[in-house]
Parts: C-alpha cells; sequence; structure tokens
C-alpha cells in the first residue's frame, strides 16, 4: 500500500508514466511511478501498525486509533490508581490511629 504525499490518497500500485529527455542529438526515455489519482510523483511505501496492523504512514509505529486507546487506557489507569492510593492512605491513618 502507498500514500500520495500531495492529495493523500492511498493505492496499491503507482501508475507508470513516461518521461522523455531531449537532449541534442540524443532521446531518452523514463519510467517514473506516479499517483493514480492526481499524478503526483511524490508518495512513499505505507507500514503497518505494530498493534492492530492498519495501514500508517513509513515513519510512524501505530495508527491513531491504538495510540488513543493506549491514552485512554492509560487515562482510566491512572485516576483509578490515584483513586486506590487515597483510600490506602487513608486506611493506613486509621489503622495507625486505631493502635495508638
Amino acid at each position: 500500500m502507498n500514500v500520495c504525499l500531495d492529495c493523500k490518497k492511498q493505492f496499491e500500485e503507482p501508475q507508470e508514466e513516461i518521461i522523455m529527455h531531449f537532449e541534442v542529438g540524443t532521446r531518452r526515455e523514463e519510467i517514473i511511478g506516479v499517483c493514480p489519482s492526481c499524478g503526483g510523483s511524490d508518495y512513499e511505501e505505507m507500514g503497518k501498525c505494530a498493534c492492530c496492523g492498519e495501514p500508517i504512514r513509513s515513519n510512524e509505529d501505530y495508527c491513531n486509533g491504538c495510540i488513543n486507546f493506549a491514552n485512554e487506557a492509560i487515562n482510566e489507569f491512572s485516576w483509578k490508581m490515584a483513586a486506590f492510593e487515597k483510600n490506602t492512605n487513608k486506611l493506613l491513618l486509621y489503622v495507625l490511629e486505631s493502635e495508638g
């Protein structure tokens, strides 16, 4: 899977385009790959999310969905730990006061 950096569309294979180079006394053809949607030649191969396998930009490790899910889980865990810590401190004070 590829993504066009110009129009941001995804595509399986680039379309081939022939570029003609004319120089004094010579003619040369060059075949380049372009985006099938916009014809732009600035595209890159996509990678896969290390968590769910969704296509992502090659310079990323995880998709936005997995990052958001992990952030929500971390926030929920932090809130629960903060509440647990607060209750534990109250219990510890209660036990210390009871024994005193």
